[in-house]
């Protein structure tokens, strides 16, 4: 009773991997569990309702914070007209380089803090002032 197995060619064993990771991602979704992106957001969330307690963590914020608002301007930006568009990504430049600035506020002083936003939608409108905590 010598029985041969022949060995299984490599496109099968893709195959046969791609199909156990489409029902892997199946039994996931049927679960409910949530993709890695949106958990990393909730963390995100979660981790801002909690106060930065020492100057890192606020230089951090005032970096990521810079940094989305950019983001957002830009994207802001490439929906008005052609015409438009150079002018508003100038201004969101400046207003990032204004952001930049108060972060390195941020850094350079460890006891000055963020403590009043002016404005509102869109952030290009807002103003941060930084004061010094005694």
């Amino acid at each position: 009773m010598n029985a041969y197995i022949a060995p299984l060619p490599l496109r099968a064993w893709v195959v046969t991997a791609g199909i156990a990771c489409l029902l892997a991602a199946g039994v996931a979704q049927a679960q409910g569990n949530l993709p890695l992106r949106a958990t990393e957001d909730e963390a995100e969330l979660a981790r801002g309702a909690v106060p930065d307690a020492t100057p890192a963590e606020r230089y951090n914020t005032a970096l990521r914070e810079a940094h989305g608002a950019r983001k957002n301007n830009l994207a802001e930006c490439r929906t008005v007209a052609a015409a438009e568009r150079r002018a508003c990504q100038a201004q969101a430049q400046e207003q990032f380089k204004a952001d930049m600035a108060i972060a390195n506020q941020l850094k350079a002083n460890p006891r000055a803090r963020p403590v009043k936003v002016e404005g509102g939608y869109p952030r290009m409108t807002s103003k941060t002032t930084i004061i010094e905590r005694r």
